[in-house]
Protein backbone atom coordinates (compact mmCIF):
# COMPACT_ATOMS: atom_id res chain seq x y z
CA UNK A 1 0.00 0.00 0.00
CA UNK A 2 1.56 3.47 -0.92
CA UNK A 3 1.62 6.15 1.56
CA UNK A 4 -1.10 8.04 -0.31
CA UNK A 5 -3.17 5.35 -0.28
CA UNK A 6 -2.91 4.53 3.55
CA UNK A 7 -3.11 8.32 4.44
CA UNK A 8 -6.34 7.80 2.58
CA UNK A 9 -7.47 4.98 4.66
CA UNK A 10 -6.68 6.61 7.92
CA UNK A 11 -8.54 9.83 7.16
CA UNK A 12 -11.35 7.67 6.38
CA UNK A 13 -11.02 5.63 9.21
CA UNK A 14 -10.98 9.05 11.50
CA UNK A 15 -13.84 10.83 9.47
CA UNK A 16 -15.87 7.38 10.28
CA UNK A 17 -14.74 7.83 14.23
CA UNK A 18 -15.94 12.25 14.06
CA UNK A 19 -18.88 11.02 12.52
CA UNK A 20 -20.21 7.82 14.16
CA UNK A 21 -18.31 7.37 17.44
CA UNK A 22 -18.20 11.02 18.79
CA UNK A 23 -21.35 12.18 17.52
CA UNK A 24 -23.58 9.34 19.18
CA UNK A 25 -21.66 8.72 22.47
CA UNK A 26 -23.88 5.34 22.63
CA UNK A 27 -22.20 1.94 22.23
CA UNK A 28 -20.72 0.13 19.68
CA UNK A 29 -23.63 -1.56 18.30
CA UNK A 30 -25.31 1.86 18.49
CA UNK A 31 -22.94 3.50 16.45
CA UNK A 32 -22.83 0.17 13.80
CA UNK A 33 -26.84 0.39 13.68
CA UNK A 34 -26.53 3.97 12.57
CA UNK A 35 -23.82 3.65 9.93
CA UNK A 36 -26.10 0.53 8.20
CA UNK A 37 -28.75 3.22 8.69
CA UNK A 38 -27.24 6.09 6.63
CA UNK A 39 -25.71 2.75 4.39
CA UNK A 40 -29.48 2.51 3.34
CA UNK A 41 -30.38 5.56 2.86
CA UNK A 42 -27.59 6.86 0.76
CA UNK A 43 -27.74 4.01 -1.37
CA UNK A 44 -30.86 2.21 -0.77
CA UNK A 45 -29.56 -1.16 -1.88
CA UNK A 46 -29.91 -2.57 1.35
CA UNK A 47 -32.86 -4.39 2.25
CA UNK A 48 -33.33 -5.16 6.10
CA UNK A 49 -35.02 -8.39 5.86
CA UNK A 50 -31.30 -9.64 4.69
CA UNK A 51 -28.94 -7.47 6.97
CA UNK A 52 -28.16 -9.39 10.43
CA UNK A 53 -29.33 -7.58 13.96
CA UNK A 54 -25.20 -5.64 14.14
CA UNK A 55 -25.88 -5.72 17.96
CA UNK A 56 -24.82 -9.26 18.64
CA UNK A 57 -21.56 -8.83 16.15
CA UNK A 58 -20.10 -6.05 17.89
CA UNK A 59 -18.92 -6.37 21.18
CA UNK A 60 -18.83 -3.82 24.22
CA UNK A 61 -15.08 -2.91 25.97
CA UNK A 62 -15.98 -5.10 29.14
CA UNK A 63 -14.16 -3.35 32.55
CA UNK A 64 -11.38 -3.45 32.73
CA UNK A 65 -10.15 -3.01 29.72
CA UNK A 66 -11.72 0.17 28.62
CA UNK A 67 -8.79 2.20 27.07
CA UNK A 68 -7.78 1.52 23.72
CA UNK A 69 -3.51 2.25 24.07
CA UNK A 70 -1.37 1.85 21.46
CA UNK A 71 2.08 1.48 23.61
CA UNK A 72 5.84 3.17 22.10
CA UNK A 73 8.84 2.41 22.79
CA UNK A 74 12.23 1.71 21.32
CA UNK A 75 12.92 -1.10 18.78
CA UNK A 76 16.05 -0.55 16.93
CA UNK A 77 19.36 -0.97 17.84
CA UNK A 78 19.55 -3.44 20.93
CA UNK A 79 16.37 -5.65 19.36
CA UNK A 80 16.39 -8.72 21.97
CA UNK A 81 16.90 -5.65 24.89
CA UNK A 82 14.10 -3.33 23.67
CA UNK A 83 11.90 -6.31 22.30
CA UNK A 84 11.94 -7.97 26.30
CA UNK A 85 11.06 -4.15 27.40
CA UNK A 86 8.60 -3.77 24.83
CA UNK A 87 7.04 -7.04 26.32
CA UNK A 88 6.89 -5.47 30.16
CA UNK A 89 5.38 -2.38 28.85
CA UNK A 90 2.59 -4.00 26.79
CA UNK A 91 2.64 -6.30 30.60
CA UNK A 92 2.02 -2.78 32.30
CA UNK A 93 -0.43 -1.64 30.18
CA UNK A 94 -2.66 -4.57 30.78
CA UNK A 95 -1.80 -4.34 34.40
CA UNK A 96 -3.51 -0.56 34.27
CA UNK A 97 -6.71 -2.56 32.39
CA UNK A 98 -5.69 -1.37 29.48
CA UNK A 99 -6.06 -2.89 25.83
CA UNK A 100 -2.26 -2.07 24.71
CA UNK A 101 -1.35 -2.75 20.95
CA UNK A 102 2.57 -2.56 20.22
CA UNK A 103 2.74 -2.70 16.43
CA UNK A 104 6.81 -3.46 16.91
CA UNK A 105 6.29 -6.10 18.30
CA UNK A 106 3.06 -7.43 15.97
CA UNK A 107 4.90 -6.45 12.77
CA UNK A 108 8.13 -7.80 13.06
CA UNK A 109 7.94 -11.23 13.57
CA UNK A 110 9.38 -13.28 11.29
CA UNK A 111 7.33 -13.36 7.94
CA UNK A 112 5.96 -10.24 8.30
CA UNK A 113 7.99 -6.72 8.24
CA UNK A 114 11.81 -6.36 8.79
CA UNK A 115 12.67 -3.70 10.85
CA UNK A 116 16.14 -3.29 8.70
CA UNK A 117 14.42 -2.83 4.96
CA UNK A 118 13.97 0.72 4.87
CA UNK A 119 10.34 0.10 2.47
CA UNK A 120 9.26 -2.37 5.17
CA UNK A 121 9.73 -0.07 7.85
CA UNK A 122 7.85 2.85 7.16
CA UNK A 123 4.93 0.23 5.81
CA UNK A 124 5.10 -1.10 9.64
CA UNK A 125 5.34 2.32 10.64
CA UNK A 126 2.29 3.77 8.52
CA UNK A 127 0.30 0.54 10.04
CA UNK A 128 1.31 1.57 13.48
CA UNK A 129 -0.06 5.29 13.06
CA UNK A 130 -3.25 3.64 11.93
CA UNK A 131 -4.31 2.05 14.84
CA UNK A 132 -3.18 5.87 16.59
CA UNK A 133 -6.59 7.44 14.97
CA UNK A 134 -8.85 4.96 17.02
CA UNK A 135 -6.42 4.83 20.22
CA UNK A 136 -7.81 6.93 23.40
CA UNK A 137 -3.95 7.26 23.99
CA UNK A 138 -0.65 6.89 22.98
CA UNK A 139 1.79 5.43 25.79
CA UNK A 140 5.78 6.83 25.13
CA UNK A 141 7.79 3.87 27.31
CA UNK A 142 10.89 6.03 27.80
CA UNK A 143 12.81 4.31 30.41
CA UNK A 144 15.08 3.46 27.71
CA UNK A 145 15.07 6.47 26.13
CA UNK A 146 13.23 7.97 22.78
CA UNK A 147 13.92 6.88 19.29
CA UNK A 148 12.97 8.45 16.14
CA UNK A 149 9.78 6.30 15.50
CA UNK A 150 8.56 7.45 18.69
CA UNK A 151 8.91 11.03 17.88
CA UNK A 152 6.71 10.49 14.92
CA UNK A 153 4.18 8.71 16.53
CA UNK A 154 3.64 12.05 19.22
CA UNK A 155 3.67 13.83 15.94
CA UNK A 156 1.14 12.01 14.08
CA UNK A 157 -0.58 11.41 17.89
CA UNK A 158 -0.55 15.20 18.01
CA UNK A 159 -2.15 15.76 14.31
CA UNK A 160 -4.57 13.15 14.71
CA UNK A 161 -5.57 14.67 18.53
CA UNK A 162 -5.01 11.46 20.40
CA UNK A 163 -3.35 12.21 24.05
CA UNK A 164 0.27 10.92 24.93
CA UNK A 165 1.40 9.92 28.23
CA UNK A 166 4.98 9.36 29.34
CA UNK A 167 5.71 6.65 31.19
CA UNK A 168 8.25 4.56 33.16
CA UNK A 169 7.75 1.24 33.95
CA UNK A 170 7.33 0.68 37.62
CA UNK A 171 10.57 -0.93 38.94
CA UNK A 172 14.18 0.62 39.35
CA UNK A 173 16.69 -0.53 36.59
CA UNK A 174 18.60 -2.92 38.91
CA UNK A 175 15.40 -4.90 39.48
CA UNK A 176 14.57 -4.66 35.87
CA UNK A 177 13.98 -8.32 34.18
CA UNK A 178 15.81 -7.41 30.89
CA UNK A 179 19.00 -5.52 32.83
CA UNK A 180 20.16 -1.88 33.15
CA UNK A 181 18.60 0.40 31.19
CA UNK A 182 19.79 3.90 29.91
CA UNK A 183 18.89 6.95 31.24
CA UNK A 184 15.45 8.27 30.01
CA UNK A 185 14.98 11.86 28.60
CA UNK A 186 14.94 14.36 31.59
CA UNK A 187 11.14 15.30 32.19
Amino acid sequence: MTTSALRRVVDATAAWRRTYGDAIGASPAAVLARAIDDFRAARGTVDAEHVRDPAPLVRRRQPPFRRLVVIESPYAGDVDANTAYARACVADSIARGEAPIASHLLLTQPGILRDDVPAERRRGIGAGHAWIDVADVVALYVDRGMSRGMEEAVGYAAAAGVRVERRTLPVRPAECPIGPVSSPLPK
